[in-house]
């Protein structure tokens, strides 16, 4: 069996665009309506359908202007997340609790940045609107992740039983 390592990298970009599926809930506005919060949640694929672990995940999270002119008042903002380290669009740092229009979160709790063979995350982000923002905005959200190896290439897996029938009085 021939396996061209070129195909390997296209086989990840392909199950990260096909087999992960991303969400986001409705956002929900605090009773003054100037804060806001919705859910993103992230399903891997199961092991019927060729699910295979991800190691190393990362939230990217954007808030966008839905198309026409530039909004006026400008568009809603959403807050940089506590429990990680997080970057902005040119890979600067990012401080927790930064109104921005794009972040990339790497979660600190390893239970986070894994996500198993069928298993689903939810990571609810904040974001501010100090404006009714009648125009409405999108909100927009992928993950970065990498295969996990181990769930790739299984490690010590056992080989299929040799053996050898002794006949009595050898």
């Amino acid at each position: 069996m021939d396996i061209i390592l070129g195909d390997l990298r296209k086989a990840v970009i392909s199950y990260l665009e096909h087999q992960v599926s991303i969400s986001i809930s409705n956002p929900v506005k605090d009773a003054a309506g100037s804060e806001f919060r919705f859910t993103v949640t992230v399903k891997n694929a199961s092991e019927a359908s060729g699910g295979v672990g991800l190691t190393n995940v990362r939230y990217q999270v954007q808030i966008a202007q839905t198309l026409g002119p530039p909004a006026i008042p400008p568009i809603p903002r959403i807050r940089v997340p506590s429990g990680g380290s997080s970057l902005g669009p040119h890979g600067e740092a990012l401080s927790v609790g930064t109104l921005v229009e794009f972040f990339n979160f790497n979660p600190s709790d390893f239970n986070l940045s894994y996500l198993q063979i069928d298993e689903s995350q939810s990571l609810t982000f904040n974001g501010n609107a100090i404006h009714n923002f009648a125009s409405g905005f999108r909100l927009i959200a992928k993950i970065l992740a990498d295969p996990d190896l181990n769930s790739v290439f299984p490690r010590n897996f056992p080989s299929k039983d040799g053996f050898y029938i002794v006949s009595p009085g050898f």
